[in-house]
């Protein structure tokens, strides 16, 4: 099932929460990016669209356009997309993630590290750590 990404008070975006504007996005969006049909992913973009610009610096918005970006396969975008996202909350996990990924398949291996350490002095779940220290000895 999908996890409710929006989850938190949206009170300063009465729009998003309005309509099923939030059910769509992120029953769209919740794929998994390593296997991911791109026809899936053009309805998830034209429903983030009006989103973005609602609360295009809120950072589980920013975490989805990372996370169709990648599925994409661009990753600048979705790199500079999950890095905003950690801009604005410094423990979206799941923005963190999709950003050391972004740096290791542009071949930025020192900044996939940096983000890495970063990630193990916040991280609080085990499994995370764990999925952290695994990235960190494949580097």
């Amino acid at each position: 099932t999908c996890p409710d990404v929006f989850a938190d008070d949206y009170a300063d975006y009465p729009q998003v929460t309005s309509g099923l504007t939030v059910k769509k996005l992120q029953d769209s969006v919740w794929v998994n990016t390593d296997d991911v049909e791109l026809e899936y992913m053009a309805g998830a973009e034209k429903t983030l669209s009006p989103v973005m610009q609602i609360a295009p610096e809120h950072y589980k918005v920013l975490t989805v356009a990372s996370i169709v970006q990648f599925a994409k396969k661009d990753y600048l975008s979705a790199r500079n997309s999950a890095k905003s996202a950690l801009d604005a909350n410094p423990n979206a996990t799941e923005a963190r993630m999709l950003l050391i990924r972004s740096h290791v398949l542009l071949k930025h291996r020192d900044e996939a590290r940096e983000e890495i350490e970063k990630g193990l002095k916040v991280e609080k779940d085990n499994a995370v750590r764990a999925e952290l220290l695994k990235m960190k000895r494949s580097l």
